[in-house]
This record gives C-alpha cells, structure tokens and sequence, in this order.
C-alpha cells in the first residue's frame, strides 16, 4: 500500500517534469490484493526458514506471564521438527 501511495504522489507531481496527467484512477481492489499477496509471500519465507531450522510454529493467542512465560489458551502447534524413528 506504501508504494501505491508513492506512485499516487509521483503522478501527482509529474507536471513538474513535464508529464501532465489529466485523470487518476484508484483501483482499491488491486492494491489490497497486492498488498495480501505480498504479505502472503513474506509469511511463506519466514515459515521455510523456522522449519529449515527446526523451530515449532505455534498459531495461538497469548499472555506474557513474565519475562520468560507466555501462556497460551488452545496450545495447538504446527510441529516443524523431524521425528526420529526407533531403531531396532
């Protein structure tokens, strides 16, 4: 959204060198979905790399009990690390 703004700012002052533009449409739609989609791809990499190194993603809501603590309410997890299997 911040570089759509940017780009509206630009196209606002294009006049200043030489670009005159008679209208601006603003596609709200597009913009929020560029931006979810961006966000989408942001979340995927931070994910690839907590399991690359082995690190459990937990999708909860929580309280900072103290500087070491947070208690979650549902205690589901996403477990990123492999499971070793028992040798016989």
């Amino acid at each position: 959204m911040i570089k759509s703004i940017k780009i509206l700012e630009n196209i606002k002052n294009s006049s200043e060198y030489g670009i005159d533009v008679k209208k601006v449409n603003i596609n709200f739609k597009k913009i929020i979905n560029r931006s979810r989609k961006i966000v989408e791809e942001i979340s995927k990499g931070a994910e690839c790399i907590l399991k690359k190194n082995k690190i459990d993603i937990v999708y909860d809501t929580g309280v900072l009990k103290s500087n070491k603590t947070i208690e979650l309410k549902k205690k589901k997890k996403k477990n990123n690390a492999k499971k070793k299997k028992k040798k016989k």
